[in-house]
């Protein structure tokens, strides 16, 4: 029995990008899926995941910072490079996208 592709992406965003970025990787590299509906999906997700780690100002220089106190939570650039070097890659190598989708996201002061 297979669960529902949709749903099942549907619920992993709800849940966190990244989990559902990955669920689409797997249905596109390892099931060979050529809808576009994944790939449109999973190139959006790459690119709110890149504008997600430029709004919560990615530094850069460690992902975690000892206080005397506490422990203080900062992301690295690494999430934001990461992103949108997948993004690349993944337009770079692939047909089934649409483009306009992503050019209707993309914010009008860049990336």
């Amino acid at each position: 029995m297979e669960l529902p592709q949709q749903l099942v992406a549907n619920f992993l965003e709800g849940v966190n990008r990244k989990f559902c970025a990955r669920y689409l990787e797997f249905l596109i590299e390892e099931r060979h899926e050529e809808s576009y509906i994944y790939h449109d999906r999973l190139a959006e997700l790459y690119l709110r995941m890149t504008l997600d780690a430029k709004k919560a100002g990615d530094a850069g220089l460690c992902s975690q910072v000892i206080t005397a106190v506490r422990l203080v939570d900062i992301r690295s650039t690494d999430s934001r490079n990461s992103a949108y070097g997948k993004l690349l890659l993944f337009t770079d190598n692939t047909t089934h996208f649409r483009v306009d989708r992503l050019l209707g996201i993309l914010p009008s002061d860049g990336m």
